[in-house]
């Protein structure tokens, strides 16, 4: 595996070296429990893959226009979950994502680089994508 920064991440809660609320750390704590169990394992070349695709996109605002889309730790712990499979059937373990960040964390670029990837390039026969805000100016 080459795109490790979730480990830092996970590390950093555990830690209390990141401020987290407590579903952060039910989130972490799930994770490991996930990776624990034998009847499920982490699709390591998937979830590269995926960083590495979401990495040839470039940013098109603001001071980051033009260069390339790198994920932050957390967001590759958002990401790194849904690499999370069953064995018996390679059927994913979370086949939902619930995201709730802060403004003008960068929650539209990631989850629409995220959906340009499970949508064509993942190769499932028939993704479904849905994206919903509260308000319709968003």
């Amino acid at each position: 595996m080459k795109h490790t920064k979730w480990r830092d991440y996970v590390k950093g809660i555990k830690e209390g070296l990141i401020p987290s609320c407590t579903l952060i750390k039910q989130a972490v704590s799930r994770f490991e429990t996930f990776l624990d169990r034998d009847d499920i394992y982490l699709d390591e070349k998937g979830f590269d893959d995926c960083v590495d695709f979401i990495a040839t996109i470039k940013h098109f605002l603001g001071k980051s226009a033009g260069k390339p889309f790198i994920l932050e730790p957390f967001q590759e712990f958002i990401l790194i979950n849904l690499f999370l499979k069953y064995k018996a059937t390679k059927f994913r373990v979370a086949t939902e994502l619930y995201i709730q960040v802060a403004r003008k964390a960068g929650k539209d670029a990631f989850m629409a680089a995220l959906a340009l990837y499970l949508m064509v390039l993942e190769g499932e026969a028939s993704p479904e994508i849905v994206c919903a805000a509260n308000s319709t100016d968003q």
